[in-house]
Formats: structure tokens, C-alpha cells, sequence
């Protein structure tokens, strides 16, 4: 029951910052708060800032495909971890990232970001953290 109130929070919410931000918006905002959390980290990052927003809602997604169908996200997921291996992704790089991301999220809901809210996504981000890094 809590995964489910969690799963329903997650979703409304990345429909509210899909409405607040265009993909620009977002991926400025975001790569904002990652130089500022881990500037050593930004440099495997060798996309151009105007994609960051395309390769968030990727990410978002695919997290979303998590809540509805499992099977399937951890298929694409260990896809997505060997490419970063490949991009030379440590493990190290993912909690600066997850911090990044939330705070993003937080900044753009506003108001729609209460504690539940936080603790749903930090569940998500986490199972997803952990699944990468394992």
C-alpha cells in the first residue's frame, strides 16, 4: 500500500514539473545544482546543455516504467548502466546525481513538494541507485 502511495505521488508530481518546465528549463536547472554538488563530475557530461533536458525526461521515464512494469525497467536498466560504464559512470557519481535530480524537481514543484512527496522520490531514486550500482 505504501509502494502504491508512493507510485501515485511520483507520477503527479512529474506531471507538474513536466507543465512547469520545458525541456530546457530543466535541464538548465538541473545542471545548475550538479555543477554546484560535485563541478569534478561534470565533465563526463560531454553533451551539449541544451540536451540535458531531452536525457532527464529519458531518465524520468524510465523510472516511471519502473512503477508499471518491473520486469521490463530492470531489462533497460542494466542496458543504461553499461553504457555509463562505458561513459565512465562510477558509482560514486550517482549520489550527486540523485541529489541533483530531487532538488531540481523540488525547486520546480514548489509548492506541490511536501514530505511525502521527497520520500517517494528518494525511494525511486534509490532502488534505481542501487540497482546501477549493484
Amino acid at each position: 500500500m505504501l509502494e502504491k502511495r508512493y507510485n501515485q505521488r511520483i507520477i503527479k508530481t512529474w506531471d507538474i514539473i513536466k507543465q512547469r518546465a520545458d525541456y530546457d528549463r530543466l535541464g538548465q536547472e538541473f545542471w545548475k545544482r550538479l555543477n554546484k554538488l560535485a563541478p569534478d563530475q561534470t565533465h563526463i557530461f560531454r553533451r551539449p546543455l541544451k540536451m540535458w533536458g531531452t536525457l532527464l525526461h529519458h531518465i524520468v521515464n524510465m523510472l516511471m516504467v519502473s512503477i508499471s512494469s518491473p520486469e521490463t525497467y530492470f531489462d533497460e536498466l542494466f542496458l543504461l548502466t553499461v553504457r555509463h560504464i562505458r561513459y565512465g559512470v562510477r558509482p560514486d557519481y550517482l549520489p550527486p546525481f540523485g541529489r541533483a535530480l530531487l532538488e531540481t524537481f523540488e525547486y520546480i514543484a514548489a509548492e506541490h513538494w511536501d514530505e511525502t512527496t521527497a520520500t517517494s522520490w528518494l525511494h525511486l531514486w534509490k532502488r534505481a541507485a542501487n540497482s546501477i550500482t549493484r
